[in-house]
């Protein structure tokens, strides 16, 4: 997902550092389609794939055209996937993401090891996503080296924004909450980005479980060819070591690969990921509700539910201290059950919900005030004008109501001039002050 500066390597040093590709040479998404290539028989009607290495890879890895072409090769109703990437090129990651989202089988993924940076975006586009054990996932914001004037430095600052609005997107897409939410975990730990665990990715809703799918064969290695001699090869060595130098976070390829002059920063379960159902619907508290969590949290019969939400993260606090006493951990770790986090967040949730509520109801109280009032002074302004009134009212109720107080009516409605019998009809100075009346009256409407 992101670009480093660029590394240039000699023929010699492209081959003493294709040991940072890790293991042996593979075309993984090509050679994955291979019946030669499988250890087993497949279960019928059932495939499986194998995106290991970089993102963009042509010699340890995959692109969305190896991709493509293994997936137009696989006519099943189930396919499994399985990923171990420190990501790439954030383009094939994308493009690969949704070649998986419109292939008809039923697509589950698989994280064996790693899914960082692109290979993360791939993960997330699975009907069904399982982390196995000890398995991790990291997300970050993209990033770019380059040298230029200020026009170059801006564009390649809106590049920046666009492209990790487009991955913020594809995380929000999946594990619900919004793009803006996403790009707050992309941007944790000083820019560095987040880590989940296989449990925190489940609890972000970036995955559905923590488990294991037994593989139906091993993965595919390539052709017998790894001679860094011939020409080929070595250009496909090369290709894949500029993309781990300019496109993989330096955590995600220490961490892929086992280099020892960077380690990965420790997996952060804090990011903000949502546990939102799809469909679902925002509840507030009942009557009965709110009676029993006031008596529960020893509250006075007027508590409104900030008062409850307050109480009720008082008591998560307490306990969080309570049980690292007893269980004498250290500084800066807490232990508590499962089952308690689960109850206090549900009811921190519940109260959450409530108070948007609330807001929708104080909402609606403030409409319906605000055109009781405009009715009331309607003769006070123009038709046309009453949706501006209605701005003003919003931002200025106070203010509002004393111009009108103090306004005439738009359209007199008083007697104007006085009523004349039929014997003053004739006189031309009642004909005079009738056509005078007729006049304001005209000029008035």
């Amino acid at each position: 997902m992101s670009k480093h500066a660029t590394k240039y390597r000699t023929p010699k040093q492209v081959r003493t550092d294709a040991r940072l590709l890790a293991g042996e040479p593979s075309r993984v998404a090509r050679a994955a389609v291979g019946d030669e290539q499988q250890t087993g028989e497949p279960a019928q009607n059932v495939g499986e794939l194998w995106l290991y290495g970089v993102v963009g890879g042509w010699w340890r890895g995959f692109d969305a055209e190896s991709v493509a072409e293994a997936l137009r090769k696989m006519d099943v109703d189930q396919l499994f996937v399985r990923i171990h990437s420190p990501g790439g090129l954030a383009s094939d990651g994308i493009a690969i993401a949704n070649l998986l989202r419109n292939h008809r089988a039923t697509i589950t993924v698989v994280v064996d090891g790693l899914a960082a940076s692109a290979a993360s975006v791939i993960a997330v586009a699975g009907d069904r996503v399982v982390m196995c054990p000890g398995s991790q996932m990291m997300l970050h914001d993209a990033s770019t080296g380059m040298w230029g004037n200020e026009r170059d430095l801006r564009r390649a600052a809106d590049w920046i924004a666009g492209q990790s609005q487009n991955y913020a997107g594809v995380y929000a897409y999946r594990g619900g909450g919004t793009a803006d939410q996403w790009r707050e975990v992309m941007l944790a730990n000083d820019g560095d980005g987040t880590w989940y665990t296989a449990e925190a990715a489940v609890a972000a809703g970036l995955a559905d479980e923590v488990g294991t799918r037994v593989a139906n064969g091993s993965p595919p290695t390539a052709p017998e060819d790894d001679d860094l001699e011939d020409e080929d090869t070595w250009a496909s060595v090369a290709h894949d070591l500029q993309i781990l130098d300019e496109w993989v976070h330096p955590a995600a390829r220490a961490a892929w690969s086992g280099e020892r002059r960077a380690a990965p920063k420790p997996p952060n379960a804090s990011a903000v990921g949502s546990t939102h159902t799809e469909g679902g619907s925002a509840v507030a508290f009942s009557n009965e509700q709110m009676t029993t969590l006031r008596s529960t949290l020893q509250l006075e019969e007027t508590a409104d539910e900030a008062a409850i939400l307050a109480a009720v993260t008082a008591v998560v606090a307490e306990n969080v201290e309570e049980h690292s006493a007893r269980a004498g951990v250290p500084d800066g770790h807490v232990i508590i059950p499962q089952a308690r986090v689960s109850d206090l967040e549900a009811t921190a949730a519940q109260g959450t919900k409530a108070l948007e509520k609330l807001a929708e109801i104080t909402k609606a109280e403030h409409e319906r005030e605000r055109e009781a009032f405009l009715d009331a002074n309607k003769a006070k302004f123009a038709a046309q004008n009453r949706d501006a009134w209605a701005k003003e009212f919003d931002r200025d109720p106070e203010g509002t109501r004393a111009h009108f107080s103090a306004a005439p009516d738009f359209v007199p409605v008083a007697e104007v001039g006085h009523e004349i019998d039929a014997e003053e009809k004739g006189s031309s100075e009642t004909l005079a002050a009738v056509r005078e009346s007729e006049t304001y009256l005209n000029w008035s409407m």
